[in-house]
């Protein structure tokens, strides 16, 4: 699998204007756009960056465009998907609200997460959900799609 690195950063962050202006991930992907709008860019085989498109992000609506995007995909509804990075610039694009998602945790070094009560934040790093849960959050707020 590859692993997305340091040099891989820096690869995509020159890109970034290219993405915003094709709609073309690094890999060659198209920028793929989820039910809800945000746009999601495949890092590497194993790391998923949602980028929000709203200017108010609901952090359920990361957790559906990720789902939306693995279900496209047809990975498996049981596949555990996990939280890389909490919100912050994206790395492709710069934009202000992105999360990171892993498929492979241990090869991709999130930490596991840490939580005394078993009650993990949405988005806290290392916070993790199956496809199929990540893809029912899909429809349970509110939104305009313009």
């Amino acid at each position: 699998m590859k692993h997305f690195t340091y040099t891989t950063r820096l690869s995509a962050l020159c890109l970034a204007a290219v993405v915003a202006t094709t709609g073309v991930a690094p890999a060659g992907e198209p920028v793929f756009r989820a039910i809800n709008s945000y746009h999601v860019i495949p890092l590497s085989d194993t790391l998923i960056e949602v980028i929000e498109r709203h200017g108010d992000p609901n952090r359920e609506e990361y957790w559906c465009a990720v789902g939306d995007y693995l279900r496209r995909h047809r990975v498996p509804w049981n596949t555990k998907v996990y939280v890389a990075s909490e919100i912050q610039h994206s790395q492709v694009t710069g934009s202000r609200d992105a999360v990171v998602f892993s498929l492979d945790p241990d090869a991709d070094g999130v930490p596991p997460l840490k939580s005394k009560s078993g009650y993990s934040g949405i988005l806290d790093v290392g916070s993790e959900r199956r496809v199929s849960s990540a893809f029912a959050t899909c429809g349970r707020t509110p939104r305009l799609l313009f």
